[in-house]
């Protein structure tokens, strides 16, 4: 979710002049005007199979890996092997730590969102520490306030923002999903909930977390360069009554989808070694992309999920070959999206205030001094920012191997996207995926545990698995979600037989 990276490229840019040196004084406030920037199309690729919780634990095998759960969507090969499997209920989830901890933060901190009050009182500091007449403690009391009033935006940054070039995407995924194997047939319907959210700060509060604040008054220079920074940042969203401009807020904005996907497969030997399959399958897409006010971020995790106007329908087919070795090796081929689906085009526009100073020059482009100061300016505008992208959905070539060392241990080995058209890959050795699975037999047919570890995006993998019965089975990895660049939690819960 990096589709707003260009605005947050633009913010720093604009707010890397705001860091004068010296003795200064602000000359004249300036408003530029209104001005628009448009980037380039960006390819958002989402492919749109899932994989199973199982696979997550063992490094995210699954192109051959498939003896044990329904496959047919990971490589429709799997369906020649003759069976009759029923998963009535199927459910999974990705619940990234961070995702919830920093929902928790914008609730507690909603009047800071609400009434800007971290704002307020590095502005109240700024005025107290330029009251005519101010004593030596009244001055250190008013850095003490502005360091206080900064302390939350500062938090905000580390526990929710990320960065102004690398914001962090927070977001939960829910998987529900209903599949039948019959024979080498095989039917499935899953639907995939996946919501979203980036905050960003504005370059108003970017420009302050930069300005070095003293931390006595003894360095009488950095202290008036450090208050001069601060009141030329703050002037511009600053009214007579001492209100704060809304545009020097945080801001949030969502991206969320929802996948409702059909598929109908078949599996057939071609020789006693050799089997290959298809899928035909029924996408129906709907997302939204779009910002979340303040009143909202007491529940942004149910409001991301709110709006999802944009959608698309079509088909496509997915192809897979599986050969078994007399060793009880099995390699096999997965090719996803054959055929080509039309792509979403869609934009978000972001209306930012840009504020920063730069220096005063005269006609002759001198920097203008009175004595031993030097003149500012500050200038103002409003920048807005178009983003267009389009959602597509690549074509993707997988291979994978699966060993059965004994009966209850198993390796497993995939080399993901081939023809590396994923670009949420970053480097090619991530798409390197390895994972092995211990099964424990605690008393046969009814009860089984089975401890799972693997490697993939270039992190450990580690999964559990308990089966009861035969017919109802539970879980859980921990693992690298590429949707929020984070580790998340994986859980899963299938009845079925």
């Amino acid at each position: 979710m990096r589709i707003f990276t260009t605005a947050i490229i633009l913010f720093a840019v604009s707010a890397a002049r705001t860091f004068p040196q010296g003795y200064y004084y602000i000359d004249r406030y300036v408003t530029l005007p209104d001005t628009s920037v448009t980037s380039e199309t960006i390819s958002v690729p989402i492919p749109e199979n899932t994989e199973d919780v199982r696979s997550v634990g063992m490094g995210k095998t699954q192109v051959a890996n498939g003896n044990n759960f329904n496959a047919m969507l990971y490589n429709p090969a799997l369906l020649a092997k003759e069976k009759l499997s029923i998963e009535a209920i199927g459910i999974s989830a990705s619940l990234p730590p961070e995702t919830f901890d920093a929902a928790r933060f914008l609730e507690d901190h909603y009047n800071d969102f609400k009434q800007a009050l971290s704002l307020k009182e590095v502005w109240r500091g700024v005025n107290q520490f330029q009251a005519p007449g101010a004593t030596f403690q009244q001055k250190l009391d008013a850095l003490k306030q502005i360091q206080d009033g900064l302390r939350f935006p500062r938090d905000l940054l580390n526990q929710v923002v990320g960065s102004s070039s690398n914001p962090t995407t927070h977001g939960v995924k829910i998987v529900p999903g209903i599949s039948v194997q019959a024979g080498n047939w095989g039917f499935s319907l899953t639907g995939t909930a996946q919501s979203g959210f980036e905050m960003h700060q504005s370059p108003i509060v970017d420009a302050l977390l930069e300005v070095k604040i003293p931390q006595d008054l003894n360095d009488e220079e950095q202290v008036t360069n450090a208050i001069t920074s601060i009141e030329g940042l703050l002037q511009s969203v600053v009214d007579n009554s001492g209100n704060i401009d809304f545009g020097a807020l945080p801001v949030a904005y969502a991206f969320s989808y929802i996948d409702v996907i059909g598929a109908a497969g078949y599996g057939y030997h071609v020789s006693k070694d050799l089997s290959i399959g298809a899928n035909l399958k029924v996408v129906h897409r709907r997302f939204s992309t779009r910002r979340v006010v303040v009143d909202n971020y007491k529940s942004i995790l149910k409001e991301v999920t709110k709006g999802l106007d944009s959608y698309i329908t079509g088909f496509t087919m997915d192809l897979g070959a599986l050969y078994h070795f007399s060793t009880g090796t099995d390699i096999g081929l997965s090719l996803e999206n054959i055929i080509p689906m039309q792509k979403i085009s869609s934009s978000v526009d972001l209306s930012v205030s840009v504020s920063y100073l730069d220096y005063e020059r005269d006609n002759f482009g001198r920097v203008v001094t009175s004595g031993q100061d030097t003149a500012l300016v500050s200038y103002q505008r409003n920048v807005n920012v178009g983003i267009p992208f389009e959602l597509t959905f690549p074509f993707i070539a997988s291979i994978g191997l699966y060993h059965p060392i004994t009966q209850q241990w198993n390796l497993s080995f995939d080399i993901d996207d081939l023809f590396a058209q994923d670009t949420r890959y970053e480097n090619y050795f991530q798409r390197l995926r390895f994972g092995t699975e211990f099964r424990y037999d605690l008393s046969k047919n009814i009860f089984s545990i089975s401890p799972r570890i693997g490697f993939a995006d270039n992190r450990l993998t580690l999964g559990l698995g308990l089966q009861l019965f035969r017919a109802i089975r539970l879980d859980g990895a921990y693992a690298y979600d590429r949707y929020v660049e984070k580790n998340s939690y994986f859980a899963q819960v299938k009845i079925g037989w």
